[in-house]
């Protein structure tokens, strides 16, 4: 079987797990789980430092360019 082919399908007639299925699926099994209100909460101080960061990397680039 060459690299670019799909795996063949087993006997219930799906494709058979690849490696990049079966880390996705351990990933969504083992990932903590975070309530709303965390997301939120970190959505909301991110965009709250996004401005300085970006400032930041300008003055930077700046500061690097020729």
């Amino acid at each position: 079987m060459a690299a670019t082919e799909p795996p063949p399908p087993d006997g219930n007639g799906l494709t058979r797990l690849t490696r990049n299925e079966i880390r996705r699926l351990l990933a969504a099994i083992l990932a903590p789980v975070h309530t709303i209100e965390h997301v939120i909460s970190w959505s909301d101080w991110r965009r709250q430092h996004q401005p300085q960061a970006r400032t930041s990397h300008y003055k930077r680039q700046a500061a690097t360019d020729p």
